[in-house]
Formats: C-alpha cells, structure tokens, sequence
C-alpha cells in the first residue's frame, strides 16, 4: 500500500510539472489554433494589445516589438503590468482588444504542440520535484546527450558531476544538494531542452548570490544569439544587458526602444535604474552598490537614491 501511495504521490507531482510546462491553465483553458508551422523565427509583437481584469484595466494600448537575437527588457514600477505582458505569452490570460503576435501569427492560432515547443521559460522562484535531476530533466527531454549539452550550456554540469550521484542525484527541498543560483541554472537547462525558440525570464536573478548573478548574465549573453529573450526585471545588471527597453507605466508604455535611447529620454527608466543601484564610475559605465546587508539585489532606500544617473548604457 506505501509503495502505491509513493507512485500515485509521483504521478501527481509528474502532471502538476505538465501543466505548468505547457502553460495550461486548468480554470479556463484557452483554445488552440491549427497553424502547425514548427518554422519559427521568434519575432514577438504586442500590438495596441488591452487586457483587463475584474473591470480593472490592466494593460491599455500596449504596442512592442521582440526581435530574435534580442534582449528585449520589461520594467517598471510593481504593478504597472509586467508579469501580465509575460502571462499574456504563456497563454494564461487572454487579451481583451489588440493582438499579440509570433512572426506575424496570432499567438491564438498555433498547435498547442508548435506553441509550448517554441515558447518556454524561467519563473523568479526555480522548482524542481523530489526526483533527480536527470528525472527532472527528463520530463522535458529524456536524452541523456541532451541533457549533459544543456547543462554544459549554462555552466553547472561539473558542479553536478561532482554531486555524491551526479545526475542521478535526488533533488531534496528539505535537504537541498543545490544552491538557489544552481537550481535557476538547471531550471534555465530544462528551458532549453524544451528548444524553444522563445523564451521568457521572470526576475531571473532575484534571490541569488552574486557570483550567480554574473553567471546568469553570462548565460543571457549566449543565449540572445540563437533566441528571442523576453525578461522582466528590476535589477540594474539586467537592464544594462538589454538590447531594447520597454518601459510600462501603470499599464501603459512610457518609453520604448534602443536601450541607451529610452535611458536618455525616459526620466522612469533613470530613476528605476537609480533605484537599483546604479551609479556612474570613473570610466563612465555603471557599478552596483551594496546595501547594508551586502546583498546587490533589492531597492535604496536612501536620500542619495534619487540622484539622476547620466551614464552610458552599454
């Protein structure tokens, strides 16, 4: 009896990671298309796209472009509307008017196999079930060759060699083997073995440790070459690396484009960069300071955070 209640227990877990990975929204699941082109370049449209919620308007005339070979940035103010611009792409939500568009098709109107193969991504807490990582894995892509170039890709697949198991090592929340910046490396792994040509990051180096930080920063370089990035973000180091910026504004864009452009035009970009950290140096690019706990991720609080920067986004 233990032993079926173990297996019916890991079936659960087995659905519970299905339907998150294939965006299913169980209340009201929005229906497919049958565009099954698999060809997809990654271009990512928001046009004049509004979206509401309980009669309260959420996003209102949102218009942007995602380019392949991009990082395109999402900031603003805690509710302005940018964890809605990443639901709205996995399919949770649908929009009220406009059209949010992949290479020039409604997202609505693809296969549920063409979309959830070639849009995939990162949430800002990393999860993984009490399984090992080659079974965590494996739930995407089960090819051990794969999974070993994946994990290769972001860097962490030595330090899993080094695990008591290797990869046939039991992931434990309650007794981690991994660290919070290991685990959002393996979660980064799995987004890539799903090969989507789009993928999305949700505060992706929120609650890491530094030398993490510049890992991941690392890895959004190398990935940008062979994807189109969407990252919603509040970290300075992040909104340094984009290629472009969208800057929302209680639901509305405020800004957007070329990354130094909307820094030199929009006053909020300014400050939301000011407000993480950054400050110019001696050489004109940008530092990160460190608040009271040492930690490089969060907000100022003090007087001086309101300075205005005028240094060169790179």
């Amino acid at each position: 009896m233990e032993q079926f209640l173990n297996l019916s227990h890991y079936a659960v877990r087995i659905n519970r990671i299905k339907h998150i990975l294939s965006y299913t929204n169980e209340t009201a699941e929005i229906e497919y298309g049958d565009v099954d082109n698999d060809y997809i370049n990654g271009v990512v449209t928001f046009d004049h796209v509004n979206y509401d919620l309980k009669n309260k308007k959420i996003l209102k005339n949102v218009s942007f472009k995602a380019l392949p070979n991009e990082i395109t940035a999402i900031i603003g103010h805690p509710g302005a509307g940018k964890t809605t611009v990443i639901n709205l792409l996995y399919r949770l939500y649908r929009v009220k008017s406009g059209s949010i568009l992949i290479d020039d098709e409604s997202i609505y109107n693809y296969t549920k196999k063409v979309y959830s193969s070639n849009v995939s991504g990162v949430f800002q807490k990393s999860f993984a079930f009490k399984m090992s990582i080659r079974d965590n894995l494996s739930l995407i892509d089960s090819d051990m060759k794969n999974q070993i170039s994946a994990l290769k890709r972001v860097g962490i697949y030595k330090e899993i060699e080094k695990l008591p198991y290797g990869i046939n090592t039991v992931i434990d929340e309650e007794n981690p083997v991994l660290s919070d910046g290991q685990m959002k490396k393996l979660a980064i792994a799995r987004a890539l073995l799903s090969k989507s040509e789009i993928l999305l990051f949700d505060e992706v180096v929120s609650n890491i440790d530094p030398a993490s930080v510049a890992d991941v920063i690392e890895i959004l370089k190398d990935l940008k070459e062979d994807h189109t990035i969407i990252i919603i973000t509040h970290k300075a180091q992040i909104m340094q690396l984009a290629d472009q910026v969208v800057v929302l504004d209680r639901g509305k864009v405020s800004a957007k484009g070329r990354n130094q452009e909307v820094f030199e035009k929009s006053a909020l970009y300014r400050e939301l960069m000011t407000a993480n950290y950054a400050e110019p140096s001696v050489n004109n690019d940008f530092v990160i300071q460190k608040d009271n706990d040492g930690d490089d991720g969060g907000y100022v609080n003090d007087a001086d955070s309101s300075q205005t920067v005028n240094s060169k986004i790179k």
